[in-house]
Parts: C-alpha cells; structure tokens; sequence
C-alpha cells in the first residue's frame, strides 16, 4: 500500500469543497476510505486547518468535520529533530520546510501538494494529486 503525505491545502480542497480542484482531493480520500492509500498528516496541521476553518462555520461544525477527517487520515509525529533540521535548512518557508522533515521523520517518501516549487529542497518525491491518482 503507498503511504503518501498529503498537503493540508488540499485537505482544506476537500473539506471546502472548493471546485473544481477538490474532485481530485476527494478522489484521493476515497482512496484512503476503500483502504487503497495511507494518508499521513502532521499534528500541526489540525490546528492551522481549525483556525481557517472556523472563519466559515462553527466551532461544532469544525471539530465534526476534523473528526471524521481522523478517520481517513493518520497523523505523524512531529519532532524537535524535524523542527530543528526545517529551521537549518534552504526551505523559504519554515512550514514547508517543517512539513518536509515531518514526512521524512514519519519514513514517508511521497508529498501530494499543488506547490512543488515549494519544495524544490527537497529529498521527496513531490506529486501533484493528478499525477499520484495516476501512479496508484
């Protein structure tokens, strides 16, 4: 089974339903649901995913709608060694650079993400969700 690390920009796709990007979000969660995929997120996320979010709906809403993400995705750690080597590294962004090292630390090699010159530093192998539907 292909364990990939999907971008909270497009989880965000999928639970905003934002059209016409969220078809392939949704068709990677189904994916994960059938059991096809494993989904990998960092912990960080859910707090930036929750205050985005709840600009647009209430806080029960929010939490239900993390929740049943939960069960299609699983959550990776994230550590100070992970912090630390996003901090010393070439990343631009220190949140790319800290999700590039969470996937790493969570020996995932595959990152979904429409931003792939964000992470032209990187070791992994960066996928648009186009091309990662094709590859499974």
């Amino acid at each position: 089974m292909i364990k990939a690390f999907i971008d909270p920009d497009l989880i965000l796709e999928f639970l905003m339903d934002k059209q016409p990007q969220s078809r392939e979000s949704a068709k990677i969660f189904t994916l994960a649901e059938r059991n096809e995929v494993k989904l990998l997120v960092s912990a960080q996320a859910f707090s930036n995913l929750y205050l985005i979010l709840k600009q647009y709906a209430s806080h029960e809403k929010v939490v239900e709608k993390l929740q049943l993400l939960t069960q299609l995705v699983e959550v990776g750690t994230l550590d100070q060694k992970a912090v630390l080597s996003a901090l010393n590294s070439n990343f631009n962004n220190l949140i790319d650079g800290i999700q590039n090292y969470c996937v790493e630390s969570n020996n995932v090699k595959v990152l979904i993400t429409r931003r792939h010159k964000d992470y032209k530093n990187s070791g992994l192998s960066i996928m648009s969700p186009a091309l990662f539907l094709e590859m499974v």
